[in-house]
């Protein structure tokens, strides 16, 4: 059995309408007959029924695979973004925001790191081989 309700309903296959397995064995002569007997009104509501039943199970199997399909790609989505993804992401946000931090030039003195404990923490997460602006413009020739 499988872990899915829904896939447990695919499996089902709606009865053959009584009328067909009583037409299938008559005569066809006696079908006629037949039919005046059951009442065309009632072997039509039964095909009504099943067409309506048959109906039904098309859209509950295409229910079935739009939720497969869905718990798929979140699925994909969990794994693509494993721990490890997100530690990088993460860590790269921090770099790129202490690296303005750090850049004198455009973050605001109120922002500026000034405390030993702050420009530990930012030698820490933003090693000094990444230059500041000032280097950065003094190796273009630019600058004071």
């Amino acid at each position: 059995m499988s872990e899915d309700p829904v896939d447990d309903e695919i499996d089902f296959k709606p009865p053959v309408p009584v009328w067909g397995e009583l037409k299938a064995k008559l005569r066809e002569v006696e079908v006629q007959e037949a039919m005046t007997i059951v009442g065309r009104r009632l072997i039509e509501q039964n095909e009504d029924l099943h067409t309506e039943i048959n109906t039904l199970l098309s859209i509950l199997r295409e229910y079935s695979a739009e939720v497969r399909g869905r718990r798929q790609a979140q699925e994909w989505r969990e794994r693509t973004l494993s721990k490890d993804v997100r530690r990088v992401s993460l860590a790269s946000e921090i770099r790129t925001f202490v690296s303005a931090l750090r850049s004198k030039s455009s973050t605001p003195v109120s922002l500026r790191p000034s405390s030993a404990r702050d420009k530990k923490i930012i030698a820490y997460v933003l090693p000094d081989e990444q230059p500041d602006a000032r280097q950065l413009l003094s190796s273009r020739g630019g600058g004071s």
